[in-house]
């Protein structure tokens, strides 16, 4: 989502911590990845069903307009994590992806 000065995206990452999340922001492209922990951890190992994913993943987010990717923000809660990234007036090119840390 957009406001008049920030693009917002929140991403769904129930059983996620914030220590196994990294977000960077590229010239045109948002890349949120991780671990999700197992839920039921190592002992139990009989289940009739289950619907939450676990594991490695890797989302690369499009960026529908240009930012100023080391001005933004990242934040993990309640499941849920939330990058802000303020809009900027024209594209810049960067040389390298931009690390964003998660505040807790």
């Amino acid at each position: 989502m957009r406001t008049e000065r920030e693009l917002v995206v929140r991403i769904e990452l129930a059983v996620t911590p914030a220590d196994e999340v990294h977000v960077r922001v590229g010239d045109s492209e948002r890349i949120v990845s991780g671990r999700c922990r197992d839920p039921l951890g190592q002992g139990l190992r009989r289940v009739d069903r289950m619907e939450i994913a676990f594991g490695h993943f890797e989302r690369i987010i499009p960026l529908p307009v240009p930012v100023e990717a080391d001005r933004g923000s990242a934040r993990l809660a309640d499941g849920f994590l939330e990058i802000v990234l303020p809009l900027a007036e024209t594209w810049a090119p960067r040389a390298s992806c931009t690390d964003i840390a998660l505040v807790r």
